[in-house]
């Protein structure tokens, strides 16, 4: 799972590799001055953290990557721990939908009961606020 850019994200990079200036954008979109920079330097920050995450799973080693994108050896190794552990989750959900049992998906993981019901719940919560 890398990160996923917003449709206003992907809407700002695109303007701003057309020329297009923050204040023009902020016009366009209809927003305040500065909030386009913003939404930039995002896009900007996933894109670094994507091509990182593309290194690790091309099997760079953690020094290489720390050289090539001058970020410290912590750093990029907390992007990779927050993307396994995102990858984990993420595998722990489809157990679950595809009908395997709390008990099970447990031992399969390494974790309690308690705490696939809490990941499950967790992720119950997220979805509804979504619609």
């Amino acid at each position: 799972m890398m990160y996923h850019f917003t449709e206003q994200e992907l809407l700002v990079n695109n303007l701003r590799e057309n020329g297009k200036t923050f204040n023009a954008i902020s016009e366009f979109i209809d927003v305040s001055r500065s909030r386009p920079r913003q939404i930039y330097v995002k896009y900007k920050q996933k894109e670094k953290y994507n091509s990182i995450l593309e290194d690790f799973l091309k099997d760079e080693s953690i020094e290489f990557i720390s050289l090539k994108y001058k970020y410290p050896i912590t750093t990029v190794e907390s992007l990779i721990d927050t993307f396994n552990k995102k990858e984990n989750y993420t595998s722990l959900i489809r157990s679950f939908k595809s009908g395997e049992s709390m008990e099970f998906i447990a031992r399969k993981n390494g974790y309690t009961v308690e705490k696939v019901r809490y990941l499950i719940k967790k992720f119950e919560k997220h979805m509804k606020k979504q619609y």
